[in-house]
């Protein structure tokens, strides 16, 4: 009776303390290789601050703490606890913790059939990009210094980014010769394919750059499985220094004045190397001169068409 007392402080307390949600909380919680008792822990930050002090843990069943919510309940001068739960696990199991010198703590959640929440996947695949052993070539044929290869990587590589919607779209209206974009997460393309996992349903943005190419842009949303965008084509033409979602005269005129030059001459000559035969030179112009007059629109992507 008197642990039963206790055990009811002891929630009094837990509950009238104020919830704090650290990142260091999240899901820190163990699945224990007898695959039915679970360890949680507080944080090396809370353990410290409640050393020697006695901590509080409350797991529990749905929105709110009561008598028929509750699979485990204790209280010990400990920063861990191993437990079961008391009834089967037929949904979603909330632990928090707290303490003398902490303040109610939720911990993670256990989950009803796993014990990870689903991630996905967002990939595709780029059909015209440079392959990395290019670069392996560049070095071992003394074209390119190994110390200057990572500027040779940045004027012909081709880069993929995961980003908000949001962040897309302010992309998309400064759009320029920076190229810059806050993204989640960024690939280098060195096999053709790009994949952005362990991502949460939602709604994102894929963007691919190249500097010598018009940007691709789309949305990429995700509900209840893995995304898998349609192959790109990169539109060759939209350059550097005269980037402006078209390939058109201005473009023309800096691979004419360019004709002759080869890529020892520095990383921005080959830039205009899309033919990556280490020269710029006819065989560049003439896929510059075949895609004269398109424009962004020509991917026809839902992103595009919908916001330029």
């Amino acid at each position: 009776m008197k642990r039963l007392i206790a055990f009811l402080a002891a929630i009094a307390v837990l509950m009238s303390m104020s919830l704090t949600s650290f990142a260091a909380f999240t899901d820190a919680i163990e699945l224990n290789t007898d695959g039915t008792t679970y360890t949680a822990a507080l944080s090396d930050e809370a353990a410290t601050a409640n050393t020697g002090k006695q901590t509080t843990i409350v797991a529990y069943k749905g929105d709110t703490i009561d008598v028929g919510s509750i699979q485990y309940i204790d209280q010990a001068a400990a920063t861990s606890f191993t437990f079961q739960l008391k009834d089967e696990l037929t949904e979603n199991v909330k632990v928090v913790m707290g303490g003398e010198a902490i303040d109610k703590q939720e911990v993670g959640t256990i989950f009803y059939g796993t014990q990870e929440e689903t991630t996905y996947t967002v990939s595709g695949s780029v059909n015209n990009f440079v392959e990395g052993e290019y670069y392996d070539m560049l070095v071992s044929e003394g074209i390119v210094a190994e110390e200057d290869l990572d500027a040779y990587k940045a004027a012909y590589g081709t880069t993929a980014y995961l980003t908000t919607v949001d962040a897309a779209l302010e992309f998309a209206g400064n759009y320029g010769d920076e190229l810059i974009i806050d993204a989640i997460d960024a690939v280098e393309i060195v096999d053709g394919t790009y994949a952005f996992e362990d991502l949460a349903a939602g709604e994102y943005a894929v963007v691919i750059t190249r500097n010598a190419a018009l940007p691709y842009m789309e949305y990429a949303t995700v509900e209840d499985g893995d995304v898998e965008l349609d192959a790109v084509d990169m539109l060759f033409g939209d350059v550097i220094g005269a980037k402006d979602y078209f390939v058109d005269g201005g473009d023309t005129i800096l691979w004419l004045e360019a004709n002759g030059l080869d890529i020892t001459e520095g990383a921005e000559v080959a830039t205009l190397d899309i033919a990556h035969d280490f020269f710029v030179d006819g065989g560049d112009i003439i896929l510059v001169l075949e895609n004269n007059g398109l424009s962004v629109y020509d991917y026809g992507t839902d992103f595009i068409l919908n916001n330029l």
